[in-house]
C-alpha cells in the first residue's frame, strides 16, 4: 500500500473507537518468516496471521469457516460476534 504498510493500517484502525471498521477481523497474510512480525501483528488486534505460500486446507479450516458464517470463535453458539 502506498504511504502505508498493513501493520500500520491495523493500527489505525483499531484506534477507531466508534467506527465499525475497528471490530472487524483482519487476518495478515504474508510471505514474510519472521516471527517477530507476526507476534506484532496480533499484538496490533490481527485476528489471525497466514503465511504464504498457502496450504489450501488451512483456508477450509472450521476456524476461519467461523468469520465467513459471522460467528464469534471464542463463544461457541454466539452469532455475530465481530
Amino acid at each position: 500500500m502506498p504511504g502505508m504498510d498493513g501493520y500500520a493500517f491495523l493500527k489505525e484502525i483499531r484506534h477507531l473507537n466508534s467506527h465499525e471498521l475497528a471490530e472487524i477481523p483482519v487476518v495478515i497474510m504474508t510471505s514474510d518468516e519472521d516471527s517477530g512480525c507476526e507476534v506484532m501483528g496480533f499484538d496490533l488486534g490481527a485476528y489471525d496471521y497466514i503465511r504464504k505460500p498457502l496450504f489450501t486446507g488451512y483456508i477450509d479450516s472450521p476456524h476461519r469457516k467461523n468469520i465467513k458464517e459471522g460467528r464469534d470463535p471464542e463463544t461457541p453458539g454466539k452469532e455475530g460476534g465481530y
